[in-house]
């Protein structure tokens, strides 16, 4: 199952009451077309599609599509805030080998 330290459900809860748009939660696909393979995208959401996964943590809902929720199967999901900036990190346990330059895309094993 997908996982979401603390530091990330504080961003993502952040983001949700900032906006105006209705959003209800955080959309999560994975998509091919990074550096190294697999390469994750986010986006706020309304409302699940109907052969969607919801899942809560906490107050915090993830939306994903059913190749988004096999691909993030034991993926956790945190935020983290550098000097160069702040940003969501994927640590996949089976990644075989990640970008060192984006941190968004892996290729597993």
């Amino acid at each position: 199952m997908l996982a979401l330290t603390d530091s990330a459900k504080d961003t993502i809860r952040t983001v949700l009451t900032q906006n105006d748009q209705g959003a209800t939660g955080l959309r999560i696909v994975v998509n091919g077309g990074g550096c190294s393979a697999p390469h994750y995208q986010m986006g706020l959401v309304r409302s699940a599609d109907d052969d969607d996964t919801v899942l809560e943590f906490d107050d915090v809902r993830l939306v994903l599509d059913s190749y988004s929720y096999l691909q993030l199967s034991g993926v956790t999901v945190d935020y983290v805030d550098t000097d160069e900036g702040g940003g969501f990190k994927f640590d996949n346990p089976a990644a075989a080998t990640g970008c060192a330059a984006c941190s968004s895309s892996a290729s597993c094993s």
